[in-house]
């Protein structure tokens, strides 16, 4: 479950979504974020060229959590990245790609829609295919080169691909009460000693007699056969 204007997880009124205010990409509306516009009539098509698809980065600047951070292999070319689940493509620098592969890699023309936490757009210069490799793990991916962007991004996919995160289900504790509790279920049980009840003398019986609604079904053949 998501908010219908921001997309994120968490439920929130209207009033406290981050996107209230916010102006749309796609139609030019207030009050949502273009990743969730209903106005998008999207069509599957058998190239990617045909189908223009926007993409969320979840992150923008460089930061000191170097825990999350990870030297991947690029097309054997050892890049510094930063592991960010809610990032959709991976990205690197202009700065990066020019000073590692400089005129010898040629960029493909993208039609991908790249916007950042703000919901601004970003320009993107281009894509190139390569060879990502970590520890044992490798595939072929796309990557996205992004003007004045400050940390290289690893996707959500990618990381999934290269086995740096993993999908946690619900956990469940295999717990057996009637294996570790046997005798609270045998038989029905009964009270160690006998119980007396002690009534009251004179008690006489009490309820409250609280009349029904007559279902709006039943009304009119109510109504018929009380005025009889």
């Amino acid at each position: 479950t998501q908010c219908k204007w921001c997309g994120n997880s968490k439920i929130h009124s209207k009033e406290q979504c981050p996107a209230k205010n916010a102006i749309c990409n796609a139609c030019k509306k207030k009050g949502h974020y273009s990743r969730v516009c209903r106005s998008h009539i999207k069509v599957n098509a058998l190239t990617e060229e045909e189908n223009i698809s926007s993409s969320y980065l979840g992150n923008l600047k460089n930061s000191s959590e170097h825990k999350w951070r990870v030297n991947i292999l690029v097309d054997n070319k050892l890049l510094h990245f930063k592991i960010d689940s809610g990032t959709d493509l991976t990205v690197i620098s202009q700065k990066i790609f020019q000073s590692v592969w400089g005129n010898k890699k040629k960029l493909q023309a993208s039609n991908k829609q790249i916007f950042g936490p703000d919901e601004k757009k970003l320009k993107i210069l281009g894509q190139f295919q390569a060879k990502l490799q970590y520890g044992k793990q490798h595939f072929i991916g796309n990557i996205y080169v992004v003007s004045n962007l400050h940390v290289s991004l690893l996707s959500c996919a990618d990381c999934e691909k290269l086995k740096l995160i993993a999908r946690v289900n619900e956990m469940k504790a295999k717990f057996y009460p009637k294996l570790e509790f046997p005798k609270f279920f045998t038989g029905i049980g009964k009270i160690q000693k006998p119980y007396k009840i002690k009534l009251k003398e004179n008690a006489k019986p009490y309820a409250i007699m609280v009349p029904r609604r007559v279902p709006i079904l039943l009304k009119m053949h109510f109504k018929r056969n009380w005025m009889k």
